[in-house]
């Protein structure tokens, strides 16, 4: 998904940076006017974290002691003095360019889940200093970067000390406490604009495009990553039943305004059957998840989803740099299996009507909980819609590849996702597959499966 506007965005981002020379240095890159501050972001982070690598590298050394004032002096300056001359090769000019494109769209269509991958690399618990440099990569939806940086410093920890330790599990709920207060205080008009970056992307790397749209499939993975459901089940029919394969600003604040008016009028959750008093039980509420295992990052977006390398620690003999990485990103392996990823105890609006309660503008980002059972004429049709948008050419060369010629593992993943409640559940299913078998998300039949599943969802 999104495969032609990463293409032109490489394209377009390798012709600004073109260079007579084999080194093209950070100084160029930075004084470049017509690269993307995106882009310039990205890359100066990449020079820092080179710097992070070489400190963790001289504190290894047993040879020196480094901890006096004299050295940490004349360190510091040699540190600056890196960052001024840093330089990057063919190499590793290709790999930050890649990293830096896929990572800025990914943050743009699925902020929560590309911080959540792009930070932790899979890894259960990340150093607080860890934290704060891969926040630096990172330009757009600066509300939520710089409301993880208050949080730290509110915390009062000793950001440089590597023993100051944040768990994935409450890192991903400090992200979504941020994100929800800074939704939950914005007009309706308000929120569509923050689809601006989004709209922005693809002017710039889809000129075929009309003026101010973007593809409906981006605004409803953005709303799904928000666990805005309402919004993104009234896209997915609108996209389902209308063909409205794209969508404009006055569209979506159109919808915006009709599912809540829907929700205020009926206080039944959109697009989701209404719950009768008597079934509202304690069981009923939802509950956040509270384990977290390592998969995915920041799901490539290129589908918007997956893949997982390990961020590389200096202490280690990796010589990996964060942009290797190639800022993909996955949805946890393990994560929510059988759980609601919601972060809180927020009735839905279908409990809150039957109880009685008014329902509240936080409906519009509360996740809905995945359906126990799905009918088997449902999962007969989605498996037979999976089978026509995959080939027999294609289902081979995917079995082949990315299932090392194992048919049944396929057929147990089509049949896994097939029976999902919904795409996003079935976008967790594919992920915790990508992961188990170390397929890379953003590799084309990787992408290419993954757009076929979207696509039976919708």
């Amino acid at each position: 998904m999104f495969e032609k506007e990463l293409d032109r965005a490489k394209k377009h981002v390798t012709t600004l940076l073109a260079a007579s020379d084999q080194h093209v240095t950070l100084q160029s890159v930075m004084g470049n006017d017509r690269l993307h501050k995106a882009y310039k972001t990205f890359f100066g982070a990449e020079a820092g974290w080179w710097v992070y690598e070489e400190r963790g590298y001289r504190a290894g050394n047993p040879r020196f002691d480094i901890t006096n004032a004299a050295h940490r002096e004349t360190l510091a300056k040699l540190d600056e003095l890196y960052v001024r001359t840093a330089r990057f090769n063919a190499e590793h000019l290709q790999n930050t360019l890649d990293g830096a494109i896929k990572t800025r769209l990914n943050f743009l269509c699925r902020p929560r889940t590309t911080l959540k991958w792009f930070v932790f690399r899979g890894e259960p618990t990340k150093p607080l200093n860890e934290i704060l440099l891969r926040l630096d990569f990172l330009f757009d939806y600066q509300y939520l970067t710089d409301g993880i940086r208050a949080w730290i410093r509110g915390k009062g920890a000793q950001t440089n000390a590597t023993a100051d330790l944040l768990s994935v599990v409450e890192f991903e709920k400090i992200v979504e406490d941020i994100d929800n207060e800074a939704i939950l205080d914005l007009s309706q008009s308000e929120f569509v604009e923050l689809l601006d970056p989004i709209f922005e992307f693809f002017a710039e790397n889809n000129p075929d495009l009309l003026p101010e749209t973007v593809p409906t499939e981006a605004v409803i993975i953005f709303l799904d990553d928000k666990g805005a459901i309402p919004l993104s089940q009234a896209l997915e029919q609108e996209l389902y039943n209308s063909d409205l394969k794209y969508l404009t600003r006055k569209r979506f604040l159109e919808t915006v305004d009709r599912v809540i008016a829907e929700i205020e009028a009926s206080g039944v959750q959109f697009g989701q059957p209404e719950v009768p008093p008597t079934q509202v039980t304690p069981s009923d509420t939802v509950t956040p998840s509270d384990t977290v295992t390592p998969d995915s990052d920041q799901a490539d977006i290129s589908d918007s989803e997956r893949a997982q390398e390990v961020t590389p620690s200096p202490s280690e003999d990796s010589k990996e740099s964060a942009s290797n990485i190639q800022g993909e990103t996955k949805v946890n392996g393990d994560e929510g299996e059988g759980k609601s990823k919601n972060g809180s105890n927020t009735l839905t609006a279908n409990q809150a009507n039957a109880a009685g309660e008014a329902p509240s503008k936080k409906e519009l980002t509360s996740k809905s909980a995945p359906d126990a059972t799905v009918d088997p004429n449902v999962l007969a049709l989605r498996a037979v819609k999976l089978g026509e948008l995959l080939d027999g050419s294609q289902r081979d060369k995917i079995v082949r590849k990315l299932f090392g010629r194992q048919a049944e593992q396929f057929n147990d993943l089509v049949e896994a996702v097939c029976a999902a409640g919904n795409w996003k559940d079935a976008a967790a299913e594919l992920d915790r597959a990508y992961a188990k078998r170390g397929i890379q998300p953003n590799s084309a039949l990787a992408m290419e499966l993954a757009q076929a599943i979207h696509r039976v969802y919708i």
